[in-house]
């Protein structure tokens, strides 16, 4: 029984350790990294906590523009035979509504960037460069 209790609770911690980051957590890592490698000021810490929190902003109203999506998907994809024409119809609705809301997403989220990346010394940007080129290499393959 003992066993069985230990076995039971280094499977817990081990499964909490292989959880996958909120999209809010990967942000505080990102701008955790980002204040750090690139020794951001007081002033431009806050313009870069202003353009995530604008763009976990659009994240969020997209977010919960899609609950009803989810749940005519899985309504779909619950029944006997799929309806490809309502699929198509929900599909289509969906990228109409992201297409509609991207100028005024954009609207709000270049500003904010423009204003942190024009705070930049110009060896913050090289660093920032850097970084993005590591990050793009993450996702490829050799």
């Amino acid at each position: 029984m003992k066993k069985i209790l230990v076995l039971t609770a280094v499977l817990a911690v081990v499964l909490a350790g292989c959880q996958r980051p909120s999209p809010d957590q990967m942000a505080e890592r990102v701008v955790s990294h980002l204040k750090s490698n690139l020794s951001l000021d007081a002033s431009q810490s806050q313009k870069l906590n202003d353009l995530v929190q604008t763009v976990r902003e659009v994240m969020v109203k997209h977010q919960n523009e899609n609950t009803g999506t989810r749940d005519e998907l899985g309504a779909l994809l619950s029944a006997p035979t799929l309806d490809q024409a309502k699929l198509r119809t929900l599909i289509d609705d969906r990228f109409g509504k992201l297409e509609a809301s991207r100028p005024a997403d954009l609207d709000l989220v270049i500003p904010k960037l423009a204003t942190f990346l024009d705070s930049l010394k110009p060896d913050q940007k090289k660093k920032l460069q850097e970084q993005w080129e590591r990050w793009r290499s993450w996702g490829k393959r050799s």
